[in-house]
């Protein structure tokens, strides 16, 4: 019997709140298994803090930590310090492992000659390094200015990215691993990650192991996209990763997940890529934060059928057909109580 799990689905704007409802529409679409096996609670964070403090309420936190997976259905309030709301969750639950699948879905055309495979994970780290938020600057505005940008990388918290990394690659049926990074530059840096990926490699002896300087995996990302299967690095290099595959593989929805490091901690998953026709986020890319979350509980059939979907609702409509919101959330639900994966 498949275990009963509860997913929380959060906002914090209106365009959130709106595809907030959206998904849950979605959700409440799937033929569970075990019936009522998925239980969706839906939080609106819009009132939680003030521009200057944006912990979050124990009682808020306390009910989200007993949540099997959180979807996040906007991106956050860039005006807000600590990088608004969902940013201070995030940190909250020590959420600091960013995952990111990057391909080119139906309907979508690479800007490439030949329309290469595309179809690759990135891993990262968004807990330490560049995103540490260690920095300061002096004598700001004067001939005499100096800045800095200090990025810390602990053994602890790169061998449970690198981990997850292994996990992910053993569970594709490639089986590659590629480490980007800058060993002959960032030397003190890279060597953490170079040591945690030879000390956690003989655990997982079925997947092959590379590494590439992050200028030489730009120009493969390019070149040869098909060469990465599951690609570990720090935040500042996945960046240059997932925005250069995302251009290559052709842009469209899509969605990541920032997975905790801490075991019986839940994981937040929220959409990504280009807005929708109002503005928010798109409906497919919530669809897709949604079916990662399932997923990440356990109900990978669920998750697998949520998917399939947004991607058939991809190859007839294309990525920008002009739909509403609300259009394209119904349609989505149709496409979930009929269709399977």
């Amino acid at each position: 019997m498949t275990r009963s799990v509860t997913l929380a689905v959060v906002s914090e704007d209106a365009a959130g709140r709106q595809a907030a409802g959206h998904a849950r529409k979605v959700l409440d679409a799937v033929p569970y298994e075990d019936g009522n096996a998925v239980t969706i609670r839906t939080y609106d964070l819009g009132s939680w803090g003030s521009s200057t403090s944006l912990d979050p309420p124990r009682e808020l936190a306390g009910e989200l930590a007993r949540c099997d997976a959180i979807v996040a259905t906007s991106s956050g309030d860039g005006s807000l310090p600590a990088h608004g709301r969902l940013g201070r969750l995030i940190e909250e639950f020590g959420q600091h492992i960013h995952v990111r699948h990057v391909r080119r879905l139906p309907g979508v055309l690479s800007p490439l000659a030949g329309q290469p495979e595309v179809d690759f994970v990135v891993v990262r780290d968004v807990g330490e390094g560049n995103y540490g938020g260690r920095g300061a600057a002096l004598w700001t505005g004067t001939p005499q200015e100096i800045a800095s940008e200090v990025a810390v990388q602990t053994a602890r918290c790169v061998d449970a990215v690198v981990a997850y990394a292994f996990r992910r690659a053993a569970a594709r049926p490639r089986g590659k691993l590629t480490l980007v990074h800058k060993s002959n530059i960032l030397v003190h840096a890279a060597h953490v990650w170079n040591r945690a990926v030879s000390r956690i490699a003989p655990e997982f002896p079925s997947v092959r192991v590379e590494y590439l300087h992050v200028d030489a995996a730009a120009m493969f990302v390019v070149s040869q996209p098909e060469r990465f299967d599951v690609v570990v690095t720090d935040g500042l290099f996945g960046d240059v990763m997932i925005g250069l595959g995302g251009a290559v593989s052709g842009g469209g929805p899509a969605a990541g997940g920032h997975i905790a490091v801490e075991a019986g901690v839940p994981s937040l998953f929220r959409p990504s890529g280009p807005p929708g026709v109002t503005g928010g986020p798109d409906v497919r890319a919530v669809a897709l934060a949604a079916a990662l979350a399932l997923e990440h509980a356990g109900r990978a059939a669920e998750a697998a059928r949520v998917e399939a979907a947004v991607l058939n609702d991809l190859d007839e409509h294309g990525t920008r057909s002009g739909r509403s919101p609300a259009a394209v959330g119904d349609e989505l639900a149709l496409r979930v109580s009929l269709d399977g994966p």
